[in-house]
């Protein structure tokens, strides 16, 4: 059975692969953690990539890992983008609001309107009835 990403939690697969913690058994995407496959493929002669998970790197005698930074960059990185469009998403909310208001104020305007025309129609009806 293929071992999950430790960021998304997708299994690794060949044609998603991944690095193994230096200390552990967990394995993450190389997208998540901030290394190009073709760039790693070649560091392959010089002893491979080094990189620990969030776990392991939290710990008091664990290394700082590129690797580790360049997750928490490639997180920072997406939320930065993820606040952005919810700020966009929440202009956007507060433009239809705004829209739904004024055409809410036009049907209540309407309906005014049409009750005077009802009661008009009524008094029509009766001055008709009573000319009969």
């Amino acid at each position: 059975m293929p071992s999950s990403c430790v960021v998304c939690d997708n299994a690794m697969r060949r044609n998603m692969p991944g690095v193994n913690c230096l200390s552990c058994s967990n394995q993450a995407h190389y997208s998540y953690v901030g290394f190009i496959y073709s760039e790693l493929t070649k560091s392959s002669a010089s002893g491979g990539v080094k990189w620990q998970c969030a776990d392991c790197d939290g710990q008091p005698s664990g290394p700082r890992n590129v690797a580790t930074s360049a997750l928490g960059n490639g997180i920072e990185g997406k939320l930065d983008k993820i606040f952005s469009e919810l700020s966009a998403i929440k202009k956007q909310q507060s433009e239809f609001i705004t829209s739904l208001n004024y055409y809410g104020e036009r049907i209540d305007d309407f309906e005014k309107k049409l009750d005077v025309v009802e009661s008009l129609d009524n008094k029509m009806n009766l001055l008709n009835t009573e000319m009969d």
